[in-house]
């Protein structure tokens, strides 16, 4: 039993290393790999939080990184020289003169069954990843308990596909203000970071023009050029017409792709953050493998 139990928090512990450790970066505060690592294992003992938390993103970025890997599959497209084969759709035309020729027709069948035919040879060349990612995600009171958990999976799959793909990844939280920020130059992190991220939470109201005028700011950044912004909330805010007007002009001006995800609320909620947003989407499950593609197509 003791053995069973200690191979379970193996488990639990690999898995939270894989949400929480997918960076690279060097460390902070003096502390080595092995003191993050048993600060890690200490949360994940001692809060449900982070229990829940990694348990959830956990599988959403197993989701995740399937579907990223599946978009990344495709056929192949660039002519990368000349090779032999028995191809006919990329045989090359000088070929088929020997078809022209009686005398010279058994020839080209021999080449064909010898697979000697000249043809294109084509190479999948990788599709090049979209720009840096900027991820806000609200703090405040309305989001306590599971919203905030789903929350933060969402803005924990992001850094594993900014890692994966050397994006550079801004994080913010807010509720009536703007509250931490972390830049994840080449998608790169430290445990310390994203358990700051993990238990940060103010418990405030809600305002969104701070992250919004902040993401703005950020997107007229030469880091952060090409920026798309995920906006994570539950909530609703008064947003002044002139602020809304002035965002709106630059968002379609830059291209700034902003889609917010809105977590477990109704139409109202929706109809309010749309004026702000390129795409809304609405949570009730982040297991629902529609929901995560939803989140993941931009992006």
């Amino acid at each position: 039993a003791a053995l069973e139990e200690a191979a379970k928090g193996v488990a639990e512990l690999q898995e939270a290393l894989a949400v929480f450790g997918c960076g690279d970066g060097r460390g902070f505060g003096g502390k080595s790999d092995a003191e993050m690592i048993q600060q890690l294992s200490h949360n994940l003992k001692n809060s449900r939080q982070i229990k829940r938390l990694v348990e959830l993103a956990g599988k959403f970025r197993r989701i995740a990184l399937a579907k990223r890997k599946n978009k990344m599959r495709h056929e192949p497209d660039e002519v990368a020289g000349i090779e032999f084969g028995n191809d006919l759709t990329r045989m090359i035309p000088a070929e088929a003169l020997y078809l022209i020729d009686e005398e010279l027709e058994d020839l080209f069948f021999k080449k064909y069954v010898s697979n000697e035919l000249m043809q294109l040879e084509l190479i999948s060349k990788p599709p090049e990843g979209k720009g840096p990612i900027i991820v806000f995600s609200d703090v405040s009171g309305s989001m306590q308990g599971e919203p905030d958990i789903w929350s933060k999976a969402i803005g924990l799959a992001m850094l594993t596909i900014a890692q994966k793909e050397k994006r550079d990844l801004y994080v913010g939280t807010f509720d009536s203000v703007v509250h931490q920020r972390w830049n994840f130059v080449g998608g790169k992190s430290t445990i310390k970071d994203l358990l700051a991220y993990a238990f940060s939470f103010s418990g405030g109201g809600t305002a969104f023009e701070p992250p919004l005028a902040e993401a703005w700011v950020q997107a007229g950044n030469s880091q952060f050029k090409d920026a798309d912004l995920i906006f994570i909330t539950d909530g609703i805010s008064y947003l002044e017409p002139k602020f809304l007007e002035d965002f709106n002009k630059f968002r379609k001006e830059k291209a700034f792709n902003v889609t917010t995800v809105l977590i477990g609320m109704g139409q109202q909620y929706g109809n309010n953050v749309s004026l702000f947003s390129d795409e809304v989407i609405h949570v009730k499950s982040l297991l629902d493998d529609q929901v995560v593609g939803d989140i993941l197509k931009l992006h």
